[in-house]
């Protein structure tokens, strides 16, 4: 649909697993709206989306960010035989890491289809180019379900992993979006 939504994500349990040990706690809460500037996919032209948003300093202090910091996504949605779609996010955000700020980009890809009448779920696959100074680049994925309560208002759940080697970090999250 075409106009703006009002996006807030509710904080995320995250558990990452290091060489040192293990840090574990809420994530920040996140605020943000979201502007259609293609409301519907056409063929091979995709639905276009631009999310500018703030994280808020509610996380626990060994997972969260400890101030607020900007971000903004631009999304591309395709719609696919039999109520499936293809979506990729790319995006920057403002991040802190050892106490020192940093441009983070990332891009994502993911894959959503319908389970039941008000009941979707999506599996996707994202990169950060990096998560501290001087860092390389990450790879997550996350599968993720989605309920609609009213035409206007869903909440969703997520969980996932990280995808290098051995790694052992995990996440789960919940949110809630309300449509306007």
């Amino acid at each position: 649909s075409s106009g703006a939504e009002l996006r807030l994500a509710l904080n995320s349990y995250t558990r990452i697993d290091h060489a040192n040990g293990q840090n574990e706690g809420m994530e920040d809460s996140k605020l943000s709206i979201k502007f259609s500037l293609k409301s519907v996919a056409d063929g091979w032209q995709p639905a276009m989306t631009l999310l500018p948003g703030l994280s808020t300093d509610t996380g626990h202090p060994d997972i969260g960010n400890g101030v607020h910091l900007p971000s903004l996504m631009l999304l591309l949605d395709w719609r696919l035989p039999n109520s499936i779609s293809l979506t990729s996010n790319m995006g920057w955000e403002r991040a802190v890491s050892d106490e020192q700020k940093l441009d983070k980009y990332s891009a994502s890809l993911s894959m959503g289809f319908p389970l039941a009448r008000r009941l979707s779920g999506y599996a996707e696959v994202y990169l950060f180019d990096r998560e501290k100074p001087g860092g390389g680049t990450s790879s997550f994925y996350d599968l993720d379900l989605v309920y609609l309560l009213t035409h206007t208002l869903s909440i969703d759940a997520t969980a996932g992993s990280g995808l290098r080697g051995n790694n052992t970090d995990y996440f789960f999250g919940f949110g809630l979006s309300k449509r306007w």
